[in-house]
Formats: structure tokens, C-alpha cells, sequence
């Protein structure tokens, strides 16, 4: 009989500070090969070959999972292959309309969640010992379902290699500019498009209707609410 089975896999979240972009895309691997887990199982090379060649004949990838809920999908796999490493991925958070992946989002970016796993159910394995000569299970082929975002993990190898998102503080609040630079920051704090964009349509409209340049009144009330709260 089938059993559905986790693999975990720690994601020490290094990530990239130089974009602003807020989309929720993220980068890393959901299995690294040869790694001994917890549960004595390696994966081996050309494990998802097969089942990421079914994957995209149906022309799907496998979801992004919060927690391996599988009534919590958080967004879709833009990319997902294995190289010499692993099953090097790419992840979109759908960060806009799903709550659970703002906060997932969030979570990564801080560094409070800090794995990658897979659900998988296993095809063909084979016995084997590690290098102390522990006996281990190789697994050669699996059928791949999800990868999901995980609080604790177990492979040490396996990351998140970019959340995309730069930390906001104080001293950038001065350069900000234009209208759109303000919707994005408030992105990052959490906002989502459309809460951004209404936020910034009331305080256009509160700007208008006290007869005053709204962009110099907008800029003023949201530079002195920020540095406020820092």
C-alpha cells in the first residue's frame, strides 16, 4: 500500500537584500541529495525525474503548502528542476489574495520560518549505509505531490536562497519620492495591493478636500506616521 510521506528540509534563509520588488517570488531547494535525514533516507539523483517529466506534460508544477495543509495552498511553483545539488526551486507567494501567504512571506523574510519540505510518496528505494556505516534508505524514485513551507526541518543543506524584499528603516524614508514608493513600502509591511492603493486614495482625498497640495500633504502625514513608528 502507498503511503504518503514528508521530507524536511532546513532552509538557514540567506537572503538578498538588493531588489524591492515585493511580488512574493522566492528561490531554493526542497531536497538536496545524499544528505542523510532524521529519518536515516537519502535522496538520491534522478529521484524527480520521472515525476517532474509527469508534472509538465500536464503542464502543472507541484504547490507551494503551508505546513503540508494541503487546505492551505500559499501560491504556485514557477520552476521547479533538479540539478547537481537538488530539486532546485522557484516560488511565487501569492502574497495580494491569500492571506496565509502574506504571513508566510513574512515569516521567511524574518528568518522565524526557516524550512522547505517535501510531500512525496515513495517508487523504488534501495538499502544502503552512510559513511559511518549506518544502515540508510535510498530513494531513487519518488512521485512528487508538494513542497511546502515548514517551520522546523531536519537536512541542513537544503535553503531559501532569496525572499524578495528589502528591510525598510528610518534613514530611507527621506528618499522616497513618489506615490508608488510609499504603496510599496506599505506592501512590505504587510498591506496587500489593494488595501495599498485605497490606503493611498484616502489620503489623497483627505488631501483634497482641506485644500491643500495633496502630494506635499500625502508626503508629509505618511513621512511623520513612519517616523513615528520607528
Amino acid at each position: 500500500m502507498e503511503r504518503e510521506e514528508f521530507k524536511q528540509f532546513v532552509a538557514a534563509c540567506e537572503y538578498k537584500t538588493d531588489t524591492l520588488d515585493v511580488d512574493g517570488t522566492f528561490t531554493g531547494y526542497g531536497s538536496v541529495f545524499g544528505v542523510v535525514d532524521l529519518d536515516l533516507d537519502i535522496v538520491m539523483p534522478g529521484a524527480f525525474k520521472n515525476t517532474l517529466k509527469e508534472w509538465k506534460r500536464r503542464k502543472l508544477l507541484p504547490p507551494v503548502v503551508w505546513q503540508h495543509d494541503f487546505r492551505n495552498p500559499i501560491g504556485p511553483h514557477l520552476d521547479m528542476s533538479e540539478d547537481d545539488k537538488g530539486l532546485a526551486l522557484k516560488g511565487l507567494l501569492l502574497v495580494d489574495d491569500v492571506p496565509k501567504a502574506r504571513e508566510a512571506r513574512a515569516l521567511m523574510k524574518h528568518k522565524a520560518v526557516n524550512g522547505l519540505s517535501i510531500g512525496f510518496i515513495t517508487r523504488n528505494s534501495k538499502q544502503g549505509k552512510d559513511k559511518d556505516g549506518r544502515p540508510v534508505r535510498m530513494i531513487t524514485e519518488t512521485d512528487l505531490l508538494e513542497v511546502s513551507v515548514v517551520t522546523m526541518a531536519s537536512n541542513r543543506d537544503a535553503k531559501v536562497l532569496d525572499v524578495k524584499g528589502t528591510p525598510f528603516t528610518v534613514d530611507d524614508i527621506d528618499k522616497l519620492s513618489t506615490p508608488k514608493e510609499f504603496e510599496e513600502i506599505l506592501r512590505e509591511a504587510g498591506f496587500s495591493r489593494n488595501a495599498a492603493i485605497a490606503f493611498m486614495a484616502k489620503c489623497r482625498r483627505q488631501s483634497e478636500s482641506a485644500g491643500e497640495d495633496p502630494s506635499v500633504r500625502l508626503f508629509n502625514a505618511l513621512v511623520q506616521a513612519a517616523k513615528s513608528n520607528f
